[in-house]
């Protein structure tokens, strides 16, 4: 959703500068429906901020490349969490069905196979 450029420039490679928060947001997101939902604390975890309370009382954003790294390494940290515990609950749902199987069948999934099952012999082979 954002474009994010290395080495802390932006938009026709100019250095990123100390903008307020609707022209930081529309320099990182071109696209409207996002910028829409954006706060200026989510902002925060990409730019370095500045309030300048005395003056305007507006903060002031400038886009961080170590604040947007640090952000999206916690963010894949939790999706590698979350995989990890989908796997878990996975394998223990798949032990609890072979644990509850029923004695001599050798489906995976459960159930009984037939002893008696006929397959007829394929006339291609």
């Amino acid at each position: 959703f954002f474009v994010l450029q290395g080495h802390g420039k932006i938009q026709n490679n100019q250095p990123s500068l100390w903008q307020p928060f609707e022209q930081a947001l529309e320099c990182l997101c071109h696209d409207k429906v996002v910028r829409d939902c954006v706060t200026e604390s989510q902002l925060g975890h990409l730019c370095q901020t500045l309030c300048n309370d005395q003056t305007d009382n507006v903060a002031y954003f400038k886009f961080s490349e170590t604040k947007a790294l640090a952000w999206l390494k916690k963010k894949q940290e939790r999706v590698q969490q979350c995989l990890v515990q989908q796997e878990q609950a996975r394998q223990r749902r798949l032990d609890e069905l072979l644990i509850n199987r029923p004695q001599g069948s050798t489906s995976k999934a459960g159930g009984s196979v037939s002893s008696t099952f006929y397959v007829p012999e394929d006339p291609m082979a």
